[in-house]
């Protein structure tokens, strides 16, 4: 029976699942319009793999399907303001119908590919809620050609924009790819060992003397890696100049000491099973087996793997009951940790000749890299970076930004050859730990000036973040910036520094202790904590981060260079970037 469109439990369920559907695919489209990950989505998770199916894009022009649905769900919301009072028209209908048929679609390839994320199947959920929803509202046999005019239009701009995004958003990590490329190349050319390596597998493909050695730090179901192990195989099997090997690190935590949130459930058996079919059945067997787990994404169940196995020549009992002793455990094991000393992070992680491979995303990076160090000088073999060499690489090839700093709010020489800048979410923990060592940086040494800027991790005063983590973030900021308008940039400077060291005690009444204190005109503070001013203040700062790409803080600069990592946990090499960037390195 029709539902009468007067019925405002109705209106509000269907635009309930539009808005929902919209959230949600516009989440999904994160991280091709915007380079930042999805909200929960870990690395090498789910959202990853989804993202990195043939079927995440549609064909021939390469927009993700993502896009599209967020254009449809934008439609849907305006559509559903335009006939909010009256029969909704056929076509609104069928493209309800469409959206519900793509999604049951998806769906299933979800459930077959085992690549089920959060954000997907809510998306789909929502299509499919509004699409019965709307099957139960009245229809208007004819319409005017503008009744549609408005959802038309709200598909083609959202369309169009999140297409533009994407373009620009693909440009930026290509042109970033390049250049790391372009680095790499230049110093596997300027002469690499050609005598056996120091960081290799324990399984070789390709000939025993062959000058150029590529490994490959790898996870079976991480789609990168897939892709770049074809190509990698490809080279091998064509020249007789290269040989490979691989060190397995999968986002599992069944081996993985580094991994707090699984991603890649099956990581570890199928490490192990490639290992196992090694011990037992020596070189052979183990490419056998591992490129049996590259061509199915490292998933397998029990009768698949013994009838893989059996395909493959090999006997399964003894691999698999190999597979179950510690031996492979501990085999997987060492990997990971000689993984995590040469700094990793994020799979595939490529060597050649010690050289690590980066830009390895680029097109035709594997055969460029590889001519290169093919073509190189005769040089004398040398040990891979250690993590903490790794962390600091990555800091110095991290592209200059110009960020603008205000020297009456920072810390510190007022002539400084070390310019570090600190974006925080006021109520993280990280944050403040990383402020106070800062702080005594800037107050130890006569070359360094430190100063803060806001990123809150709140959507209500940052709309570069999609969840409430912090919740008084933005009440903090916006305080620290009313209390710079009525005292000045000093009390900015200290009221930052207090909200920071005291940030899980926070009160208003610290605050005005602070402010009586400096002293400063407290109650015009807390009347301009929710003004304009303010407001505009912190959306200044975040607009900044936006600009240089910021996913998620503290995000340290120093000397306009993102400094990624300071740690890994076990090794800190903030005191040395530090010294590298007083001596213009």
């Amino acid at each position: 029976m029709a539902q009468p469109v007067s019925n405002p439990r109705f209106r509000a369920a269907t635009f309930a699942a539009a808005s929902l559907g919209l959230a949600a695919s516009l989440i999904l489209a994160m991280p091709a319009v915007l380079g930042l990950n999805a909200p929960g989505c870990a690395p090498g998770g789910n959202c990853d793999r989804a993202a990195a199916s043939a079927w995440s894009s549609v064909p021939g022009i390469g927009l993700p399907v993502a896009c599209l649905a967020a254009a449809y769900f934008a439609a849907a919301v305006v559509g559903l303001w335009v006939w909010r009072h009256r029969s909704i028209p056929h076509p609104a209908r069928w493209a309800a119908r469409a959206a519900a048929l793509a999604a049951v679609l998806y769906i299933g390839i979800s459930v077959a590919e085992q690549i089920a994320c959060p954000y997907c199947l809510l998306t789909h959920a929502s299509a499919l809620t509004l699409w019965a929803l709307l099957e139960r509202r009245s229809v208007q046999p004819t319409l005017p050609p503008g009744r549609l005019a408005l959802p038309s239009v709200a598909f083609g701009v959202v369309v169009l924009a999140l297409g533009a995004a994407v373009q620009v958003q693909r440009s930026r990590a290509a042109a970033r790819d390049s250049l790391e490329l372009e680095q790499s190349r230049s110093s596997l050319a300027a002469g690499t060992p050609t005598t056996t390596p120091t960081l290799a597998g324990r399984f070789w493909r390709g000939p025993s003397d062959a000058t150029v050695r590529v490994v490959a730090i790898m996870g079976y179901q991480c789609p990168d890696c897939r892709r770049i192990e074809d190509q990698l195989a490809a080279i091998v099997r064509s020249r007789r100049d290269t040989a490979m090997s691989v060190l397995h690190f999968p986002f599992c935590s069944d081996c993985n000491r580094a991994i707090t949130t699984t991603t890649q459930p099956n990581g570890c058996w199928a490490a192990r099973l490639a290992e196992a079919a090694g011990i037992i059945n020596g070189p052979e067997a183990f490419w056998s087996v591992h490129d049996w787990l590259v061509a199915r994404g490292g998933s397998f169940t029990d009768r698949e793997v013994t009838q893989g196995l059996t395909q493959l020549g090999l006997d399964p009992g003894p691999i698999l009951a190999e597979m179950q002793a510690p031996r492979t455990l501990e085999l997987v094991r060492s990997d990971v940790d000689k993984a995590l000393s040469l700094g990793i992070r994020q799979t595939p992680m490529i060597f050649i000749n010690n050289t690590e491979l980066r830009g390895w995303n680029a097109p035709d990076a594997l055969s460029i890299a590889i001519n290169a160090a093919a073509s190189a000088p005769a040089a004398a073999p040398k040990a891979p970076p250690d993590a903490a060499e790794k962390m600091i690489d990555d800091w110095r090839l991290e592209a200059r930004r110009t960020i603008p700093v205000d020297a009456d709010r920072a810390v510190g020489s007022p002539s400084p050859t070390v310019e570090v800048v600190l974006f925080v979410s006021l109520q993280d923990d990280n944050a403040a730990a990383l402020d106070a060592r800062l702080r005594a940086l800037a107050t130890q040494r006569n070359d360094l000036r430190y100063s803060v800027r806001h990123f809150p991790a709140d959507p209500a005063c940052n709309p570069a973040v999609s969840r409430r983590i912090h919740p008084l973030a933005c009440r903090m900021a916006r305080m620290i910036e009313a209390a710079a308008i009525v005292a000045g940039p000093r009390a900015a400077v200290d009221l930052t520094r207090w909200t920071l060291a005291n940030h899980r005690s926070y009160s208003d009444a610290g605050v005005r202790e602070l402010l009586d204190a400096i002293p400063a005109d407290t109650k015009a503070a807390f009347a301009l904590r929710d003004s304009p001013d303010a407001t505009t203040a912190v959306a200044r700062d975040v607009e900044l981060a936006r600009s240089l790409n910021l996913a998620q803080v503290p995000a340290l600069f120093v000397n306009g260079r993102r400094l990624p990592r300071w740690t890994d946990g076990t090794t800190d090499i903030l005191d040395r970037v530090i010294e590298q960037a007083a001596a213009g390195r």
